[in-house]
């Protein structure tokens, strides 16, 4: 019996049963292949996170960067429009100083204050103008009206011009006084009137010579300009301002 059964004859035997029990043992590049679906998922998990985190941070930066930037731009063009504001405030007060008298300070306070006196100043001066121009056109009036056609008149044509008058106004009022005590009539007057001189051209008939005439008004204009420059020193030196 132990012929009949060799040990050769139980080969196959010990193939079968290996290949029945499986080792426990497996290779790591074959665990590594069948459990890739699941690393995969875990890792595309991770780096979806990970991406959404930086872009939530970016996000959130830049909309912190962007406000900050807005807000500097609104500081800076609000003190651009500030110092253009001044300096077209600070333009108007030197236009402003080169219109008033030469002794006004240049601090805006000095060039307000001698303003608004020198405002006040124009608007008594018109109406001065105003009453005397009224005066003219009455003297003209009556001069026209009391007129002698009947009586023998000359004509003539007389020049006046006065060089820095004090009162041009007043001066040409002077002249036509003049006029009226010499019994002369007055038919054309064309004046003009400058602060550097005082013009004008006056075409009257009268009794008395036109030479003589002539004579009399630039002796009432002298009298009248050494009057009005004696009463304006005088007002000066009561102003404190000579």
């Amino acid at each position: 019996m132990e012929h009949l059964l060799d040990e050769s004859d139980f080969t196959w035997l010990r193939e079968v049963m290996f290949w029945a029990q499986p080792s426990a043992f497996v290779s790591y590049t074959q665990h590594k292949l069948d459990n890739t679906p699941a690393f995969e998922s875990n890792n595309t998990n991770i780096k979806k996170r990970m991406r959404e985190f930086l872009i939530s941070t970016t996000v959130s930066t830049s909309s912190a960067q962007r406000n900050e930037v807005l807000e500097e731009t609104r500081s800076r063009q609000h003190v651009l429009k500030e110092r253009m504001r001044r300096e077209e405030q600070r333009h108007n007060y030197m236009r402003l100083h080169s219109m008033l008298p030469s002794r006004t300070k240049t601090d805006k306070l000095s060039i307000t204050v001698t303003a608004a006196r020198e405002v006040e100043g124009l608007k008594k001066r018109r109406e001065e103008l105003k009453r005397h121009n009224s005066e003219m056109n009455k003297m003209l009036r009556a001069r026209e009206g009391s007129s002698d056609q009947g009586s023998e008149m000359e004509e003539a044509k007389i020049r006046i011009n006065v060089e820095h008058p004090s009162s041009g106004i007043d001066s040409m009022l002077e002249v036509l006084k003049c006029l009226k005590q010499t019994d002369s009539s007055t038919r054309l007057v064309q004046s003009q009137f400058l602060p550097q001189q005082f013009s004008a051209v006056l075409g009257v008939e009268t009794k008395v010579g036109a030479a003589e005439i002539e004579s009399a008004i630039h002796r009432k204009l002298v009298q009248t300009e050494q009057r009005f420059r004696i009463n304006n020193k005088e007002a000066s030196y009561k102003d404190g301002t000579f």
